[in-house]
C-alpha cells in the first residue's frame, strides 16, 4: 500500500474515488464533476493497493486560516485495517494548520477516530458534527 496524490485529469483515478465515494457515503456522495472540481482545485490522497487501485482517499480543501477535510474514505472491505488513520495522518502532516470537518452524529467509528487525532466538537448541523483541531497538538 501506498498514499500518494490523485490526478484530477485521470479519468480512471476519479472513477475509483467515486466508487468509494458512492460505497462510503451513499445518499451523500458527491458526483464526479463535483470530486473532479475538488481535487483539481484542493487535495486528494488516495491509498493504493498493490495492484494499483485505490482502496481509501482524503480530500482537503486546503485553507491559510483553516483547512477543511471535506472527505475521507476507505472502501468497506479495507476498513478497520488502519488506512483511515494512516490518510488522515497524512493530511494532518501535509496541512498542519488548523483543520475542521464534519461528521454524521451517528458514525461512531469515525468520530472515535478523528477524537484519538485530537480533532474536538466545535457545533452541530443538521445530523453532523463539526469537528475542529488545533495547530498546537501533535498527529
Amino acid at each position: 500500500m501506498r498514499i500518494e496524490q490523485a490526478n484530477y485529469s485521470n479519468q480512471e483515478d476519479i472513477e475509483h474515488i467515486s466508487a468509494i465515494e458512492d460505497a462510503v457515503f451513499f445518499e451523500n456522495a458527491l458526483g464526479e464533476g463535483t470530486l473532479r472540481r475538488e481535487i483539481e482545485y484542493g487535495y486528494c490522497a488516495v491509498l493504493r493497493d498493490d495492484m494499483d487501485v485505490i482502496v481509501g482517499f482524503a480530500l482537503v480543501r486546503p485553507h491559510f486560516e483553516l483547512h477543511d477535510l471535506l472527505r475521507l474514505g476507505v472502501m468497506p472491505c479495507f476498513q478497520g485495517r488502519g488506512y483511515g488513520s494512516w490518510l488522515l495522518s497524512h493530511v494532518i502532516t501535509r496541512f498542519p494548520g488548523p483543520m475542521m470537518l464534519m461528521v454524521r452524529k451517528n458514525n461512531a467509528r469515525a468520530i472515535s477516530l478523528y477524537e484519538r487525532n485530537n480533532f474536538v466538537i466545535t457545533g452541530t448541523t443538521g445530523e453532523s458534527w463539526v469537528m475542529r483541531r488545533s495547530t498546537s497538538e501533535p498527529p
